[in-house]
């Protein structure tokens, strides 16, 4: 299964976003209208930014210990 980001309009007519677990684009758009959604937009889901990382100490030791 691949993520999928979506834009979408409810029944209502309000703009939806998020993101679709399927195997295509063309099953994501089926399943978003089989949830009663009017897809507008979708597109492979694009991966979150990584987090920085840091082995710097965040204790300083002093020469008495």
């Amino acid at each position: 299964m691949q993520a999928f980001d979506y834009e979408a309009l409810d029944a209502r007519g309000r703009n939806q976003r998020g993101v679709i677990s399927a195997e295509s684009m063309g099953d994501a758009r089926q399943k978003l209208r089989a949830g009663q959604l009017y897809v507008t937009q979708v597109s492979p889901a694009r991966m979150a930014a990584p987090r920085a990382f840091s082995l710097r100490a965040t204790h300083s030791i002093s020469s008495a210990d």
